[in-house]
């Protein structure tokens, strides 16, 4: 008998490799975090914001395919002769659909980012992960348990805080259909300028919308 699970542990990738400049200026459209909720299409979105928590509520690891890195199924296989009960992952690309495959830990850490207007839950993939902690997930993973830790993520996460940048993320149909305000992000930078640019565009979005409101008001009083 077997239980089965599947792990998402991937953020989606394209095969056309853009320019920061190009993906965080040009490319897509930006948005405060309180305007995600206005979203009711799948889209690709520009945040610009802070880290401000690590979400202890989550797992920050997850398993991954050791050949493509992208999301396993697991199965537990339950034997009735009381033996022990085992663990098996298979791959869900086409390529190996179906064959055990072997896992790697890979980091999915999810963040809670801030702007002016509110804040948001993201994913952050191991990829964008690694380079900002300059650690892979598998080491990380040996390091935190190997000693026992009784805390509840690596104190080496901690690296994360307080950094502003900005966010390439997904707005998908499970965020459509569910509701669900946590967003996968599938790529990140701290460019200074590119962060300049934003907070300008972000800067007149606010003075557009406070005219537009104080119109209203003055058009409502008279």
């Amino acid at each position: 008998m077997a239980q089965t699970t599947i792990a998402n542990c991937s953020n989606s990738s394209s095969s056309i490799i853009y320019s920061e400049n190009e993906d965080f200026l040009h490319n897509f459209d930006f948005s405060s975090i309180a305007d995600l909720q206005q979203v009711h299409q799948e889209k690709t979105l520009i945040v610009l914001g802070t880290i401000k928590q690590v979400c202890a509520e989550r797992e920050w690891y997850c398993f991954t395919c050791i050949r493509c890195q992208q999301k396993v199924v697991k199965q537990i296989l339950i034997h009735h002769d009381q033996s022990q009960d085992k663990e098996v992952f298979y791959c869900n690309t086409s390529s190996y659909i179906n064959k055990v495959i072997y896992v790697v830990h890979s980091f999915k850490i999810t963040i809670i980012v801030k702007d002016i207007t509110g804040s948001v839950s993201l994913a952050l993939y191991d990829s964008d992960a690694k380079k900002l902690i300059r650690k892979n997930a598998q080491e990380l993973v040996h390091e935190f348990y190997k000693v026992g830790n009784n805390e509840i993520y690596p104190s080496a996460l901690n690296i994360l805080l307080k950094k502003k940048m900005a966010f390439k993320i997904q707005i998908t149909l499970d965020n459509l259909n569910n509701k669900t305000e946590y967003y996968a992000i599938s790529r990140i930078t701290s460019n200074n300028t590119i962060i300049d640019e934003l907070e300008k565009i972000m800067k007149m979005d606010r003075v557009k919308f406070f005219t537009l409101n104080a119109t209203i008001i003055i058009v409502i009083d008279s």
